[in-house]
């Protein structure tokens, strides 16, 4: 049975080309530098990588509730054939 009273997680998580990839939660944050070896690769996957790092960091807290995250699920439909950044 779906439960509507659920807490709602908002996380923002971003991207970037070849720098690094960083998230927000509550005032806790993170930002990291993509290895070289990541770097060519497609840019929707990297967002899904950042998706992950903040679950493992994260995921304690966000038991029993749902996130808000939207934006990237959206990004990545839209954006149209994956392309190096």
């Amino acid at each position: 049975m779906i439960r509507l009273s659920r807490t709602v997680h908002d996380v923002a998580t971003d991207a970037s080309g070849i720098k690094g990839i960083g998230g927000i939660y509550r005032k806790q944050f993170f930002s990291e530098r993509v290895l070289a070896r990541h770097h060519k690769k497609y840019i929707n996957w990297k967002e899904m990588f950042v998706i992950l790092h903040a679950f493992v960091l994260w995921h304690k807290e966000w038991a029993g509730g749902r996130i808000s995250r939207i934006g990237v699920i959206t990004a990545t439909r839209t954006s149209g054939p994956p392309t190096h950044n």
